[in-house]
């Protein structure tokens, strides 16, 4: 590299595409803190398909070089429970990134048209017998495009932060739900994601997930008019059971094409028999709302950048149709979602000027009559 460059007599710059973190690269086999010592690459792009990236550990190997950071996102690859995300969640991931240094953003798969180009696009996804989700997602990366550049364009907007699953959307790596530890390409399997975690029934020890939020929610909680915490969890031991039992089943991942996956929903008295804490405060009990258990907790219990989260069962939570099984409940999703009073409308061209609503089902979320007739997919 280094001879060529000379013989071209300008700096020939090598772009590495690598692991969310350290461990994953030396997993792999990679010395990245070699490589950036001696300064063989110009940039590096951060992660595959994983939300969590160890930004500042990649920032202390690269003090005293040129070298820049570029946390990456693909949206049909992402990591699992998040594939082809909304607007929302991608306003979160780039802002956390941003708001840890990052000296730029990359992402994959977000394609854009308009015009004669897009409804040919259209018209081919139609003829290979797909629904164009491609065409679907245009809006969104175009929107997200003129936001994800700098940290301004990113304040005060509805967002979700999320915690990741292990897995990703769609290719040859274990599940979470049949989960292994993969002995090779730990750079696309999204190993190091928190969820799913087990909840343990029999002891009074909190299951620990760290949430970054990048907003200052304590700053701005008169800007903010609905915050939500959301929790899915699952249990084997009720398969069984009739739904009316139940708190109904949550959606956990969708791939194009048609296929979803969803939780084991548990119990209806889950909501008496479990405790949240965040950052160390005991949160009210919660509602359900499409499987979900909804909590609304205050903007002032959250910290800037790392928020802990405890979840403990505290009870039998009802019975388990199968007597051999105990309840095995785990954390499949956890995100909070933030609804902001003041917002930047999105508008997709040649549509009026939106009138912003609420929803009930997706509480902190802005969605419009647009959204509605089916344009455009804001649901996860």
């Amino acid at each position: 590299m280094f001879h060529v460059a000379k013989k071209r007599g300008r700096p020939l710059l090598l772009v590495l595409k690598i692991s969310e973190n350290l461990q994953g690269c030396h997993l792999d086999i990679i010395d990245i803190e070699t490589w950036t010592s001696k300064q063989l690459a110009g940039l590096l792009i951060l992660g595959v398909r994983s939300i969590d990236l160890a930004i500042q550990d990649f920032r202390r190997i690269t003090i005293g070089t040129n070298i820049k950071l570029h946390p990456h996102f693909d949206d049909p690859h992402g990591s699992d429970g998040y594939v082809s995300p909304p607007l929302e969640v991608l306003r979160g991931v780039y802002a956390n990134w941003r708001n840890q240094g990052a000296d730029g953003v990359s992402r994959f798969n977000w394609a854009y048209a308009r015009g004669k180009v897009q409804q040919a696009a259209a018209k081919a996804a139609r003829l290979l017998g797909s629904q164009a989700a491609g065409e679907q997602r245009w809006e969104t990366f175009f929107q997200a495009y003129r936001e994800i550049g700098a940290p301004e364009t990113l304040a005060a907007q509805d967002k979700a932060f999320v915690v990741p699953r292990r897995g990703d959307g769609h290719s040859n790596v274990p599940i979470p739900d049949d989960w292994h530890t993969p002995r090779a390409h730990y750079f696309k399997t999204n190993a190091f994601g928190q969820l799913p975690v087990v909840l343990d029934d029999q002891t009074k020890v909190d299951a620990l997930i760290t949430l970054q939020v990048s907003d200052q929610l304590t700053v701005l909680a008169d800007r903010i008019s609905d915050l939500t915490l959301r929790v899915i969890l699952s249990d084997p031991g009720t398969k069984s059971l009739p739904e009316k039992q139940t708190i109904g089943r949550a959606e956990i991942r969708r791939y194009d094409g048609g296929l979803f996956w969803y939780t084991t929903p548990l119990t209806r008295d889950i909501v008496k028999h479990l405790e949240v804490r965040l950052n160390g405060g005991l949160l009210r009990e919660p509602v359900v709302e499409d499987g979900w258990l909804v909590f609304r907790p205050d903007p002032k219990q959250f910290a800037v950048k790392i928020n802990l989260v405890g979840i403990v069962p505290k009870g039998p939570a009802g019975t388990t149709d199968d007597k051999k099984l105990p309840p095995q409940w785990w954390v499949d999703m956890n995100e909070l979602k933030l609804k902001a009073v003041r917002t930047m409308p999105f508008r997709p061209p040649a549509v009026p000027l939106l009138r912003l609503k609420s929803s009930i089902c997706t509480s902190s979320t802005v969605v419009n009559d647009y959204h509605r007739k089916g344009k455009l997919n804001s649901r996860i």
